[in-house]
């Protein structure tokens, strides 16, 4: 029973995701500062919602969700969705986050509707470490910064190409 609503929980964190997503996308095409802000706290939403089940995840298993791929993707999820709230606070660059937040969902929702992968324990035991863990971290959070970095080179090439074609306008700024 509480495997079910874990995973109806899930659901309802996509749709909501994908919500957000399609609201900083009206905001782009129509400069909505309402589906922006509304926007902004589905994103809220999603992060409390990921986190929750994050930090339920960890209690529930004793370790970092960090040793299987199914895991990892829902941490790099996190991790995406983390620093684009923390970059709309801090710069407020609305195509940043709303670009994040399109490589985020693609991987929450592969991890959402992936079937289950049960996981072997004699693998798991064999590989706790303090150093695996650490480096298993610090790849994922890599794997994010190149996940921003892709979005920030592909805004500049996009900006350079409209002031190149002289349609620059409020859009990109």
């Amino acid at each position: 029973m509480f495997d079910m609503v874990m995973s109806r929980l899930h659901e309802v964190m996509i749709v909501l995701y994908a919500i957000s997503i399609l609201l900083y996308f009206n905001d782009f095409q129509h400069q909505n500062q309402k589906a922006n802000k509304l926007a902004y706290w589905l994103l809220a939403i999603v992060w409390s919602l990921q986190t929750i089940f994050l930090f339920m995840y960890v209690f529930r298993t004793g370790r970092f969700p960090v040793l299987s791929l199914f895991e990892g993707i829902y941490f790099y999820a996190w991790v995406l969705l983390t620093l684009s709230l923390i970059i709309n606070k801090i710069l407020r660059v609305d195509f940043t986050v709303f670009f994040t937040n399109i490589i985020g969902f693609i991987f929450m929702a592969i991890h959402t509707f992936a079937p289950v992968h049960t996981q072997s324990t004699a693998v798991s035991e064999r590989l706790v470490s303090e150093l695996l863990f650490i480096h298993i971290t610090m790849a994922i959070l890599s794997y994010a910064a190149f996940s921003f970095s892709f979005v920030f080179s592909s805004l500049y090439l996009l900006q350079y190409k409209l002031l190149k074609q002289k349609k620059w306008g409020h859009r990109l700024w």
